[in-house]
């Protein structure tokens, strides 16, 4: 697995809501030399290139883990129960995907999921 750091003051900018995504040509040769069955992603101050599939995965995780709390809080048992289910767009660098659940009664329920750190799995 490769990865290659932010640079301090990519750092500071992301931190203070600045325009940090401009990158060094070093950090563009290594999003632009991805391998097709890879994605880079955001982690820890670093761009990380990742398995498709690998990040995949570790989606579907927080997305389920979302969705079952999200259920279990609108004390649903089944999935008729289930009127739609909407899911954020996650942020450069989030931890957590959240869910906001609807059951055919017209209630709604907003749960998050972890995202697993995908070097770990």
């Amino acid at each position: 697995m490769n990865q290659i750091p932010l640079t301090e003051d990519q750092v500071a900018c992301m931190a203070s809501d600045g325009d940090w995504l401009k990158l060094t040509p070093e950090q563009e040769q290594f999003v632009l030399g991805c391998p097709r069955d890879h994605v880079v992603m955001l982690l820890d101050n670093m761009l990380v290139r990742i398995e498709g599939n690998r990040a995949a995965s570790v989606m579907a995780s927080a997305f389920g883990t979302a969705c079952e709390a999200a259920a279990k809080t609108l004390g649903l048992t089944r999935n008729e129960q289930v009127a739609d289910i909407a899911c954020d767009t996650p942020s450069l660098g989030a931890r957590f995907l959240r869910v906001t659940m609807r059951d055919v009664a017209g209630r709604e329920a907003s749960a998050i999921g972890m995202i697993p750190d995908p070097r770990a799995h």
